[in-house]
């Protein structure tokens, strides 16, 4: 699109604005405009903002890239993942360059947001993907070990059975199947309770 083309011959100038004002509340469409951009486009322009983007305007440009991937995370070919890719880049880059608690809260906080949003929408490889880049910068993260808890659970009832409380499979392999899910599941559970023994999320899925 030509406001695309154009974005990119200024040098992101146009996606500095958008999420400047997407950071300050007033960027309602900035979600939209970003969406009718071409990829390459998008990708040259968050490179180009990256470089010089202070702590809170690569958080916003991230969440303005989790927010646009949301809206396209159920539509089998739309660039959900794409945009997702550069939210993850920009959250690479804060990983490496912050150091106070509360903007690796909001890191930490997004790996979460991510990963049950593709768990909840059966993107289970790719919530699988966030939750492991999430446990290597953050691997005392108990959250993190719930939601992986949570995806084991999620495949087990997407491909073998409708109900964690149904009769198990009748067929020994798919037995099995379940069995190790369960025993996984369990298992993340446990390890979030080793980094937090009052996370009442893991207690409740062990029962």
């Amino acid at each position: 699109p030509a406001g695309g083309a154009r974005g990119g011959r200024e040098g992101g100038g146009g996606y500095r604005g958008w999420v400047g004002n997407y950071a300050s509340g007033s960027g309602s469409d900035a979600g939209q405009r970003l969406s009718q951009w071409s990829r390459p486009d998008i990708r040259n322009a968050s490179i180009a903002f990256r470089v010089t983007a202070t702590t809170r305007d690569l958080i916003a440009a991230a969440m303005l890239h989790t927010e646009v991937a949301n809206t396209l995370v159920d539509t089998q070919a739309g660039p959900g993942g794409f945009h997702l890719t550069i939210a993850l880049s920009l959250v690479d880059v804060l990983d490496h360059r912050v150091t106070d608690e509360r903007t690796h809260l909001i890191l930490r906080q997004w790996y979460r947001f991510v990963a049950s949003m593709l768990t909840a929408s059966a993107h289970l490889p790719e919530a699988a993907s966030i939750i492991q880049q999430g446990l290597l910068v953050y691997p005392r993260d108990p959250m993190l070990y719930v939601a992986r808890g949570i995806l084991n659970e999620q495949r087990m009832r997407i491909s073998l059975t409708p109900s964690l409380r149904g009769e198990p499979p009748s067929d020994r392999r798919a037995r099995s199947q379940v069995e190790d899910l369960l025993k996984a599941a369990g298992s993340n559970y446990h390890l979030a309770l080793g980094a937090d023994r009052h996370n009442a999320v893991a207690r409740l899925h062990l029962g």
